[in-house]
């Protein structure tokens, strides 16, 4: 297999500047997302994650261990965090709400549809084993969850009406998966007006090369990327100055 160093590529074409510097963290207006971290969709012993173990060309137990290990515990001390600071915690998730996948788009009805012919049984539906969010972090009574119906969860949610009202400006992104969801949710996200933090160390794809990219790119386009530590730091840094 062919490997690149994407990010050394991408500074030798762009050089070090980075689309976020300077970029304000003001905690009072910064809200921590939290995208598909379901079991079904984070596991590969459930649900669509065991459909992606059969189909993918590698194996996914890279993906399986992060999560576990680093996504989940890092996603845990950002939710001690912002409750203890009373500030706002939102949970995406993507699943359908009927028999006939009538709304979810195109192309996700096509994709659950194969995963469904390869494992035999029914996958993504709001009610299908592994579809709540995993107990390790689930949310608390007055914390929001929206259902997405597309990659992005600014294009198919509420979120970007709740964040709006709630008067947040800049998102903490984390989850599954990275290149995926989580881009995309950053993309469709900074044209809308927001900046973001990626954490890096609370959020996964299927490989480090994958997870490089991602990463990159959001610190090249969308906002800055920090560990969690680093983030918990910076927004503590912030409340500091006011």
């Amino acid at each position: 297999m062919l490997e690149f160093d994407f990010r050394q590529i991408d500074q030798d074409i762009y050089g070090s500047l980075s689309y976020a510097e300077g970029m304000p963290t003001d905690p009072a207006k910064t809200a921590l997302l939290i995208v598909d971290m379901m079991p079904a969709l984070t596991n590969s012993k459930i649900g669509a994650a065991r459909a992606y173990s059969k189909s993918l060309s590698v194996g996914i137990k890279y993906f399986d261990e992060r999560v576990q290990d680093m996504v989940i515990p890092n996603i845990g001390k950002f939710l001690e965090f912002f409750r203890k600071q009373e500030m706002t915690i939102v949970y995406i998730v993507t699943w359908s709400e009927t028999d006939d996948l009538s709304d979810m788009q195109p192309y996700w009805q096509r994709a659950i549809r194969r995963y469904e012919a390869l494992l035999g049984e029914q996958v993504w539906r709001k009610w299908n084993e592994g579809m709540q969010i995993c107990d390790e972090i689930a949310p608390r009574g007055h914390e929001l969850v929206l259902p997405k119906r597309t990659s992005s969860a600014f294009s198919s949610s509420m979120l970007d009406f709740c964040l709006k009202n709630a008067g947040i400006e800049t998102v903490v992104l984390t989850g599954c998966n990275t290149n995926g969801c989580v881009f995309e949710t950053a993309v469709v996200g900074n044209n809308m007006g927001y900046d973001f933090i990626l954490a890096s160390d609370a959020t996964a794809c299927f490989a480090p090369a994958l997870q490089d990219v991602a990463e990159t790119w959001i610190a090249r386009h969308f906002g800055i990327v920090r560990t969690t530590d680093e983030t918990i730091a910076l927004l503590r840094a912030d409340e500091g100055k006011k």
